[in-house]
């Protein structure tokens, strides 16, 4: 989770002594700008969800430094939210060992993603990058996994369906599914 903050945009900002809620994440300044990045497990970010969305939030917050006896800096509290659709279709055009895949909805977030194959059920041997591309029958048991890169706690991922076509549209009237009903 990135931000990056006009201090033109809030007024009376002392820049200096900013943090998000975990005290020693600490948010940059320069002349222009502040700015924090974060892990979305991170610098005491929280999730949240609803039907629709995870959720994840935090603040960049104003602290005392602790050597000054009086303070006259305005308190500054800034709640940051990342907001990630619980679903969406993926569409790709499958290339073995390419960099992750992102997904991104709305402008509010991207989840990275690793697809794999492995040749049995134990998900031990990876099929190799010579392998590919690989080639699978009609009805043929496809070992396949895939995870985020980054995972986040307490989350996890639910693949519902799968399908391949030939072109990169979901919706083309023909279809091979991988998955049917998670």
């Amino acid at each position: 989770m990135s931000v990056t903050i006009e201090r033109s945009s809030i007024k009376n900002l002392h820049g200096d002594h900013l943090r998000l809620i975990n005290p020693s994440c600490r948010v940059s300044t320069n002349n222009t700008h502040l700015f924090t990045s974060t892990l979305l497990n991170g610098c005491g970010t929280q999730i949240e969800e609803n039907n629709n969305e995870l959720i994840f939030k935090n603040k960049i917050i104003t602290y005392d430094d602790p050597k000054n006896i009086i303070t006259r800096k305005d308190q500054l509290e800034i709640e940051i939210l990342c907001k990630y659709q619980k679903r969406s279709n993926v569409t790709i055009e499958f290339e073995a060992h390419r960099p992750p895949i992102s997904i991104s909805e709305r402008g509010f977030g991207t989840f990275n993603y690793q697809f794999e194959f492995y040749a049995s059920q134990n998900f031990q041997n990876m099929r190799a990058p010579e392998s590919y591309p690989l080639e699978y029958n009609v009805g043929d048991k496809i070992y396949m996994k895939i995870e985020p890169v980054t995972p986040v706690l307490n989350t996890e991922i639910f693949l519902e369906s799968c399908v391949a076509t030939p072109y990169d549209n979901p919706s083309y009237p023909i279809s091979y599914p991988i998955v049917k009903n998670g």
